[in-house]
């Protein structure tokens, strides 16, 4: 019996893995259905009118038209993409693999470390990308590779310099593995809640 797998996304730009996936569909290299679907799709398909009537509230045209707007306005420049299925030129910040091992690196003893004392970290939007690149690499595949039952444990640094989380699986045999250990160096929870 076979299983069906659904991947649903915004484009994140006209290079991203997405869109490379999409066109290979479009290309019959992978087997899968294309469904696009926008805003305004579901709105035909009464997505604001189930919201009223979650929310116990009357549907209208001008409430519905006004609801539209105040969604593309919150997602700005980034509404074509968001709502519209329009891939962006480009990914947004581009953050290339060799900037993102400068900073984040598996060590020889299989530690992944994270570590902003190189500068790149400094500026918001970099260090999200920086991160979300670390997350999506090394730390997903580590992830994707645990079975059965497994456990976090962290000590995040409140006010010094060093926070660590540990992913630990116990194995059959009642033993207790750690496929994952990370360490972030220089992300004490106080930059963490300042730069949201």
């Amino acid at each position: 019996m076979g299983r069906q797998i659904a991947i649903v996304s915004t484009h994140y730009g006209e290079d991203s893995d997405f869109v490379n996936l999409i066109q290979n569909v479009q290309d019959g290299k992978e087997k899968a259905s294309l469904h696009r679907v926008t805003l305004d799709d579901a709105l035909q398909q009464g997505l604001f009118k189930q919201i009223c009537l979650v929310n116990q509230e009357e549907w209208n045209v001008e409430k519905e038209k006004a609801w539209r707007d105040k969604i593309i306005a919150f997602y700005g420049d980034d509404s074509d993409e968001e709502l519209f299925c329009i891939p962006a030129k480009g990914g947004g910040v581009y953050i290339s693999r060799e900037t993102v091992k400068k900073c984040a690196t598996l060590s020889a003893d299989g530690i992944l470390r994270l570590d902003s004392r190189h500068g790149l970290l400094d500026d918001p939007t970099t260090r999200r990308a920086i991160v979300q690149a670390w997350c999506d690499g090394e730390i997903k595949r580590r992830l994707s590779l645990i079975t059965g039952d497994a456990f976090l444990g962290s000590d995040f640094a409140r006010s010094s310099d060093l926070s660590v989380l540990v992913v630990g699986c116990k194995g059959r045999d009642g033993d207790v593995a750690f496929p994952l250990v990370i360490e972030m160096r220089g992300h004490p929870a106080r930059s963490a809640a300042s730069n949201r």
